[in-house]
């Protein structure tokens, strides 16, 4: 996986963990939904063609739900 694409997952995990961890219900009304999927589609269309991060990179006890980690594979 390129730096780019190591700079995009990570944002985009930490996007995550902020929503769903510090935000909760409130993160729908102070994020911009439809711009993280549009950025979740990005990934998805760019991850494929990336190398897979060596684990000793991947963020340590990486909730399941952060596919985009798992993409590239």
């Amino acid at each position: 996986m390129n730096f780019a694409a190591t700079v995009a997952v990570r944002h985009r995990s930490a996007v995550e963990v902020l929503s769903g961890s510090f935000l909760g219900d409130a993160a729908s009304s102070l994020l911009d939904m439809e711009l993280i999927e549009e950025a979740d589609d990005e990934l998805r269309d760019r991850l494929p063609a990336a190398d897979r991060l060596p684990e000793a990179m991947l963020l340590p006890r990486l909730p399941a739900g952060h596919w985009w980690w798992d993409r590239a594979q």
